[in-house]
C-alpha cells in the first residue's frame, strides 16, 4: 500500500454499548489447551512420632485458570480451585503482607522458571521481606519452621538460608549463633533475580520494586477459600516492564505457583508446629482470637508447604517497545481512537517484525483531532468509530477494522468481608446522575443550591440499591459520587450521551422532573442538550469550608470530584489500584511569597482500603479485558437499547 492509497481509507471502529459495573491430571498440572490451565494436586499435613509418619489432613485441590499464554504486564488472569481447606481468620486484605494473619489460606505467587527449570522459593516475588523471611526470633516455640519433617539438617539449624559468613559482612541487623549458647533462630528466603541475589535480611536487602509505597501495589495474593472449599481470584501478572527484578518476558519462562497451605507438617521438637488454628472456617480475624502461624502462609517457603504447590506455566507477549528495538524504519501512523489501542499493541509486531511489511504504530487521539489530519494530509488513515464529513481534497473512504467498544468498568466490594461484587446494575437514569454531579459526595456538599435532598452518593441512592440489593452503605467517599470519564472529544462520550438522551427516564431527569424518591438532577446540567462529544463542566459551585486550603480554592469543587482525563487506559489502571482520580486532596505548605503565607496544593485522594472500595469508571474493552473487569448488566430502556444495536449494525 501506498500513501495515496492509505489516505482515501479511513478505518473506523464498529463499537457496541456495554455497561460493564466492574470484578484426571497430573501433580504438576498439565495446559488444557495453549491459553488455559487445568491442573491438580493431592496436599498433605504429615506428623511423625519416632520415625513413624501419619497423615493428618489430607484433600485434593483443583485449579483452573482462565488465561496462560501471550499475556501482557499488569494483566489479571483469573484463578479458580476446589478442594481446599476453608480459610478462617480470614482478613480483609488479601494483598502482600496484609494477608500474613490467616489461617489456611491459598497463597498465590509470581515466579520466574519453570517446575525442574530453576522454580525455587527464592525465584518467587514477595513485596516485603517480612513476607520471606523471619529474623532474630528467640522463643524457639515460634522458630516452628525448624521442626518441618521435609527440611534438610541444613534447614533445621538456627541459622538457614544465608552463611554465616554472608551474615557477618550483608545482615548486619542479624544476630549470629554462637556454639554453646542459647540465641535467635532466623530464615532467610533470598530473591534472586537473574543479575543478582538480594538477601532479604531487612528492608534495604530487598529488591527495589519492593520499596514502601512502590509505584504498583503488592500482586501476591493469601487468597481465601470458602467453607465449600472453593475459591476465585483475580491474580494480576507483571512483566520485568513492571519488575525488572523479578524480569518475566517474552524470552524468559516464568510461572504462576498456587499454595494450598495446609499446615506444616511436623515432628516432635516444638510443640507450636502441631498447632491447627484458633478461628472458625469462613470468619474474619479477630485480634482477640489471633491465629496459629503453623497454618498460616507465613510459611510458605517451608519444605512441607512448598511440596504441596501447584505449578502454571505463563508466558508473556512481546513488550511494548519490541518494534523500536528491533525495527528501525520509520513507523507508519494510524490516528484516532483510544478503543484501538491493545489491538494496536498486539497488531504491531505482526507488522514489524516481517520486513515485507510496512512498521504499524497506533497513535491515540480524538477521534475528531484524527479525521482532521486525515483531511489536511497530514495523515494517511484514521480510526473512527461513526462516518464525518470529509473537507479535504480527493476523497475518503470507510472500511470496517475491527469490532470493539467501551464500558463502564467497577471495583466494589462485598460486606463483611466478603470478597469483590461480581455483579451490579445500572440505569441510563444513574449514568445521567453520576455525569451532572448530581450526588453532593460530602455533606457540605448538600449546601450546593439544589442538591440538598439529594442522596450522597450512588451506593445511597434508592434506585441504585433497588437494582443491587445487600450491598454495603459503607462506602464514605467522594469516588462514589462521580463516574470517571474522559476530558477530551470523543465518539465514546458522544455514543455514551446519545444513549442517555434516547432513554425516556434519564431524559426527563434531566429536563428537571425528580425520580421517584424525589432525587433531581443539579440545576448546572437542568436541560443540557445531548448528545456531546466533549462533557461540559458547567458546575461552577465553591466548596464552602473554615479550612484554609479550601477557602482558598477557586476551583470548582465537582471539577475536582469528577476530575477527568483525557485517557481511558487512565481510567482503567485507577481501578486496578483502586486509586480514584479525585483530586480534593489538600496540602498546605508555608510560602513566604503568598500573601495568605501558605501554599495550597490538591491532589489525589488515598487509594481505597480492600473491603471499602467502590468505583466507577469509563474504559475501553480492550483494557477491561486485558485488566480482567469483568462485563455485567445495564436496566434501561430496552427500546433504545434496540435502536443503538440497529445503529451500530447498520
Amino acid at each position: 500500500m501506498n500513501r495515496l492509497l492509505l489516505r482515501g481509507l479511513a478505518p473506523f471502529v464498529l463499537m457496541g454499548l456495554a455497561i460493564v459495573v466492574v470484578p484426571a491430571i497430573s501433580d504438576s498440572g498439565e495446559a488444557a489447551t495453549s491459553s488455559t490451565f487445568k491442573g491438580s494436586k493431592k496436599v498433605e499435613r504429615i506428623f511423625e512420632d519416632d520415625g513413624a509418619q501419619e497423615v493428618v489432613d489430607s484433600r485434593t485441590v483443583k485449579v483452573t485458570v482462565d488465561k496462560t499464554s501471550n499475556l501482557r504486564g499488569r494483566e489479571r488472569v483469573r484463578i479458580r480451585w476446589t478442594g481446599a481447606r476453608p480459610t478462617a481468620a480470614r482478613a480483609v486484605n488479601p494483598y502482600g503482607e496484609a494477608g500474613l494473619r490467616q489461617e489456611y489460606p491459598v497463597v498465590i505467587l509470581q515466579c520466574r522458571g519453570r517446575e525442574g527449570k530453576g522454580l525455587a522459593p527464592e525465584t518467587c516475588w514477595t513485596s516485603t521481606r517480612q513476607q520471606r523471611s523471619l529474623t532474630n526470633v528467640w522463643d524457639s516455640a515460634e522458630a516452628i519452621w525448624r521442626d518441618d519433617i521435609f527440611a534438610t539438617e541444613a534447614e533445621r539449624q538456627p541459622l538457614s538460608g544465608v552463611t554465616e559468613e554472608t551474615a557477618k559482612s550483608k545482615c548486619p541487623n542479624l544476630i549470629l549463633p554462637i556454639e554453646g549458647l542459647d540465641g535467635p533462630s532466623s530464615h532467610i528466603t533470598a530473591f534472586a533475580s537473574a543479575k543478582k541475589t538480594f538477601l532479604a535480611c531487612d528492608a534495604d536487602t530487598m529488591p527495589p520494586e519492593a520499596a514502601v509505597d512502590a509505584s504498583f501495589p503488592p500482586a501476591e495474593l493469601a487468597a481465601f477459600t470458602n467453607e465449600d472449599g472453593d475459591g476465585d481470584v483475580f491474580f494480576e501478572v507483571r512483566s520485568d516492564v513492571e519488575n525488572e527484578s523479578l524480569g518475566c518476558n517474552d524470552k524468559v519462562a516464568c510461572s504462576i505457583v498456587v499454595i494450598p497451605i495446609e499446615g506444616l507438617s511436623c515432628g516432635t521438637s516444638f510443640s507450636g508446629c502441631r498447632d491447627d488454628g484458633r478461628a472458625e472456617p469462613g470468619s474474619s480475624f479477630d485480634s482477640s482470637i489471633g491465629y496459629d502461624q503453623a497454618v498460616s502462609p507465613r510459611f510458605w517457603w517451608s519444605p512441607s508447604n512448598w511440596r504441596n504447590r501447584i505449578t502454571i506455566p505463563i508466558t508473556f507477549g512481546p513488550p511494548p517497545n519490541v518494534c523500536d528495538l528491533l525495527d528501525t524504519r520509520s513507523p507508519f501512523g494510524f490516528y484516532g481512537s483510544e478503543l484501538m489501542s491493545q489491538a494496536g499493541l498486539q497488531w504491531a509486531p505482526a507488522y514489524c517484525l516481517n520486513k515485507d511489511r510496512f512498521k504499524f504504530q497506533a497513535n491515540k487521539m480524538p477521534d475528531d483531532a484524527a479525521f482532521a489530519l486525515l483531511s489536511s494530509g497530514e495523515a494517511a488513515a484514521a480510526f473512527i468509530s461513526r462516518e464525518r464529513e470529509f473537507t479535504g481534497t480527493g476523497s475518503v473512504g470507510y472500511a470496517p477494522t475491527a469490532v470493539t467498544g467501551f464500558a463502564v468498568g467497577y471495583i466494589a466490594d462485598k460486606p463483611d468481608n466478603g470478597g469483590e461484587v461480581q455483579k451490579l446494575r445500572l440505569t441510563p437514569r444513574l449514568l445521567a446522575k453520576l455525569l451532572t454531579n448530581s450526588y453532593p459526595a460530602r455533606l457540605a456538599g448538600q449546601q450546593h443550591p439544589g442538591l440538598e435532598k439529594n442522596p450522597l452518593r450512588i451506593n445511597l441512592d434508592p434506585e441504585f440499591q433497588a437494582l443491587n440489593p445487600g450491598l454495603t452503605e459503607d462506602f464514605e467517599t467522594e469516588a462514589a459520587a462521580a463516574l470517571m470519564s474522559l476530558s477530551v472529544s470523543s465518539d465514546v462520550v458522544a455514543t455514551l450521551t446519545d444513549y442517555i438522551d434516547r432513554d425516556k427516564e434519564a431524559r426527563e431527569f434531566l429536563d428537571g422532573s425528580a425520580d421517584p424518591w424525589g432525587m433531581t438532577v443539579n440545576p448546572a446540567y437542568k436541560g443540557v442538550d445531548l448528545p456531546v462529544n466533549d462533557w461540559p463542566l458547567d458546575d461552577t459551585w465553591l466548596l464552602p469550608s473554615n479550612q484554609d486550603c479550601e477557602k482558598a480554592n477557586t476551583t470548582p469543587y465537582f471539577t475536582q470530584v469528577a476530575a477527568p482525563v483525557s485517557s481511558m487506559r487512565t481510567i482503567a489502571e485507577a481501578l486496578l489500584d483502586s486509586w480514584p482520580l479525585v483530586q480534593t486532596r489538600a496540602d498546605a505548605s508555608p510560602d513566604v511569597t503568598s500573601p495568605t503565607g501558605f501554599l495550597c496544593k490538591y491532589g489525589r485522594i488515598d487509594r481505597q482500603d480492600i473491603g471499602h472500595r467502590f468505583m466507577l469508571g469509563v474504559v475501553n474493552l480492550g483494557d477491561a479485558a486485558r485488566l480482567g473487569q469483568e462485563e455485567q448488566r445495564l436496566v434501561g430502556d430496552r427500546a433504545a437499547a434496540r435502536a443503538f444495536d440497529n445503529r451500530v449494525g447498520a
